[in-house]
């Protein structure tokens, strides 16, 4: 349920950033944001409760989150939200390093390498959203 809550707050500033009027964000919400969401939220519910990688689990969504920002990033040029969304990336990639710390604090030595992995494909995903918003 955590996991479910923080993908919600995570990119939920983000996605609303990317709109420039209400009727859009509106729109965006009802054919965009909501069934994103639920289709996240399926994911997760469908991961196995006995096993998986955090890959299987996690690794699409975030990796297409970053996708999806970087090629809004004209979107974003044009109303000037360049800056905002900078700093709401800066903040992203400070919570999925610290997100990243605490599951290696939590997890047995063998898996660790998994977890290291794993944030290690997260971390180049941000490096290449920041080199654009840069």
């Amino acid at each position: 349920m955590h996991l479910k809550i923080l993908l919600v707050f995570a990119f939920l500033p983000v996605l609303l950033f990317a709109q420039t009027t209400p009727a859009q964000i509106e729109r965006d919400i009802s054919n965009g944001l909501v069934p994103a969401l639920v289709a996240d939220i399926a994911t997760v519910d469908a991961f196995p409760i006995d096993g998986g990688t955090l890959d299987e689990a996690m690794g699409p969504n975030i990796q297409k989150a970053l996708t999806d920002i970087t090629a809004r990033e004209p979107g974003f040029e044009a109303v000037g939200a360049v800056p905002i969304i900078r700093d709401d990336i800066s903040i992203l990639q400070a919570s999925s390093d610290a997100m990243g710390a605490a599951l290696l604090d939590c997890v047995s030595p063998n898996i660790a390498p998994e977890v290291q992995a794993f944030q290690s494909a997260i971390d180049a995903g941000f490096a290449g959203v920041v080199a654009v918003f840069n």
